[in-house]
């Protein structure tokens, strides 16, 4: 076996034929590649996939991300790619924007070598080449003042469509193939597919006709010999050279996607937040989850809840003279201290109707609800009376407390809500209509529940619709 493979490398090391066809083949294989990760399509699955696993682990999601992004903000050069693709004029729509990030970096790569391949055209003797770099640095440099005019079209018919390619046939006739140069043809292939200004079809149309034209001028190169006697080290810092700069572009591009996805991932965990805070202030914790599990129907039995209803005496004749915006201002005001009082309580939120307020407790399966709810009630008063007195106005709280079994559950599919039903929800609701101005009545049931840390009052039996006379008392 030994034998054997001196006698193969030995026929294929000074094989130029073959290592030419395998860099060509694999040069191919490459460019394939690369036209599927230049294709949006291509990051949009990424993207999707990882909405998916987003909403299945936002918690550990949100962690890896924010230690993504102090991570990136340690890095110096992810920032100045930041800054780069935020650089784009206004105005251009998100691919004209990926370009043009692709330009700002790739332009002024494209200046500086060909300022070096204009200084070794030089020192070498090879005119012809070294005058024609003058013109690609003049040409990449108007190229690149025009892309802060907004001007993409320049920088893709002049420098990557035009000058590339006959820069590619150019240093490939008179210095030959070995040394690469026929590399450079690629640029216009990959800044081909990302061409916002050409439908998909179209800039895939073009790759696929460039790719024989340039596969077919590489074949046609291999046997000729080249006008200038290039030395082997000569070959090699050339061919160097043209692998930096077409990695350079190459990793531009990806750099450009990079970004977009990273930006698409932070605007996806926004409104993933968003969305969640929005659906936690509509829905309790729990009932948020099960309902993105899907689960249907959603109602829960409870046996023993306290609910609160508490509305505000007088307000109703007061809003007749008032503006809108005055009217929804103080209510406003007013909501968002109970609301904060609701949350400091544990107690759940149920809703508003006009200037009336409910809430229940016990919903968590806690047994000390009539305590819960009636510490919040006095903390809702003081807060109320407070507020009256800041705003000057002649205003009454009247609030009602039941306690009892309820079903609680979301129904609907469009603008849906939390809600409760059942006997204690309308026992409180009664309860409340048939109190007085800043009294906090309560019935026998939510009586016995309370702890002897209380005092209530007894009012007596009043009549309730639909129900026999109740012994009804005040919570002092």
């Amino acid at each position: 076996w030994g034998a054997h493979r001196v006698t193969i490398l030995t026929h294929l090391a000074p094989n130029k034929i073959f290592w030419r066809m395998a860099t060509i083949f694999g040069v191919l294989g490459i460019s394939a590649q690369i036209m599927v990760l230049s294709d949006p399509r291509f990051w949009k699955f990424l993207i999707t996939r990882f909405h998916a696993d987003y909403l299945q682990q936002s918690i550990c999601r949100s962690h890896a991300i924010s230690a993504k992004r102090k991570f990136s903000q340690m890095n110096s050069l992810s920032q100045l790619l930041q800054r780069a693709a935020q650089s784009a004029p206004p105005g251009l729509s998100k691919p004209e924007a990926r370009y043009h990030f692709m330009l700002v970096i790739s332009l002024p790569t494209g200046i500086l070598a060909h300022i070096v391949f204009l200084i070794i055209f030089w020192w070498l003797d090879y005119t012809i080449l070294a005058y024609f770099n003058v013109f690609s640095v003049a040409a990449f440099t108007y190229s690149y003042f025009r892309l802060f005019r907004g001007d993409l079209h320049t920088a893709t018919y002049l420098c990557m469509l035009f000058e590339i390619q006959i820069h590619a046939v150019l240093a490939t006739y008179y210095l030959g193939f070995d040394t690469g140069f026929w590399l450079l043809a690629f640029i216009s292939l990959l800044s081909t597919i990302v061409y916002p200004y050409f439908s998909r079809f179209v800039r895939y149309a073009i790759c696929f006709a460039l790719i024989p034209i340039v596969a077919a001028t590489m074949f046609f190169t291999i046997p000729i010999e080249p006008i200038y006697d290039v030395s082997y080290s000569e070959s090699f810092l050339f061919f160097v050279l043209n692998v930096i700069t077409l990695v350079i572009v190459f990793a531009t591009i990806l750099s450009a996607y990079d970004i977009a996805v990273a930006n698409a991932e932070d605007a996806l965990e926004r409104e993933f937040e968003r969305g969640e805070a929005l659906l936690h202030n509509i829905l309790p914790v729990p009932i948020a989850k099960r309902l993105k599990e899907q689960e249907d129907p959603l109602a829960d039995k409870f046996e023993s809840v306290t609910v609160l209803f508490t509305d505000i005496a007088g307000f109703t004749n007061m809003s007749r003279g008032m503006a809108a915006d005055e009217l929804v201002g103080i209510l406003n005001e007013l909501f968002t201290e109970f609301d904060a009082l609701v949350t400091q309580h544990g107690a759940e939120k149920i809703k508003t109707i006009g200037d009336a307020y409910m809430i229940a407790t016990g919903l968590d399966g806690g047994k000390d609800h009539a305590d819960q709810m009636a510490r919040l009630a006095q903390d809702m008063h003081r807060a109320f009376e407070a507020f009256r007195k800041k705003h000057d106005l002649d205003l009454g709280l009247r609030t009602g407390l039941h306690s009892g079994e309820a079903v609680a559950g979301v129904i609907g599919k469009r603008k849906f809500a939390y809600d409760l039903w059942g006997d204690t929800v309308n026992v409180a609701s009664r309860m409340e209509s048939s109190g007085e101005a800043d009294h906090i009545q309560i019935t026998s049931q939510t009586r016995d529940l309370l702890s002897n840390t209380f005092t209530v009052e007894l009012r007596g039996k009043i009549d309730i619709k639909g129900h026999a006379a109740r012994e009804t008392y005040y919570l002092r």
